[in-house]
């Protein structure tokens, strides 16, 4: 199995057969109802497995474990942003990390859909990370 998870593959096979419920007339016409779903399919495991691989969580390091706790006011994460990323960049992460929002409310504010809120954000990161690394930013220096 794909997904090593059967709930989740059910609930994949039930978002397939939405879509299809949702985009029914224009499949009527393509005559390739089953070549249609195939492809829908495979679609949203791949989605899913991509999801599931940058999501991943990573143990921290040994030299990171007896930092000491930060002390006097908590900084916020415009302030720690580089200064040359994209304000759309800068809305999302804070949306996200700082705000706690979940990618169905960001989706709900951006007016887009799950997956677009998803790369949207996952391009965000990747960009941040580059002016990061470009600007020096070491993610292994546990110094702040």
């Amino acid at each position: 199995m794909l997904l090593d998870d059967e709930w989740l593959a059910e609930e994949i096979v039930q978002d397939v057969f939405v879509v299809l419920l949702l985009h029914r007339e224009e499949v009527e016409h393509c005559g390739y109802l089953r070549a249609w779903l195939y492809r829908v399919l495979r679609n949203r495991i791949g989605s899913e497995i991509q999801r599931a691989f940058h999501s991943r969580e990573f143990p921290l390091l040994p030299e990171h474990e007896n930092l000491p706790a930060s002390t006097g006011r908590r900084r916020r994460l415009e302030d720690l942003l580089p200064k040359s990323l994209r304000p759309e960049d800068r809305q999302l992460l804070i949306w996200f990390f700082e705000d706690g929002l979940s990618h169905e409310e960001i989706a709900a504010r951006l007016g887009c859909s799950l997956h677009a809120s998803h790369m949207r954000l996952y391009r965000a990161k990747q960009r941040c990370a580059r002016l990061l690394l470009n600007h020096g930013f070491d993610p292994r220096d546990p110094s702040p």
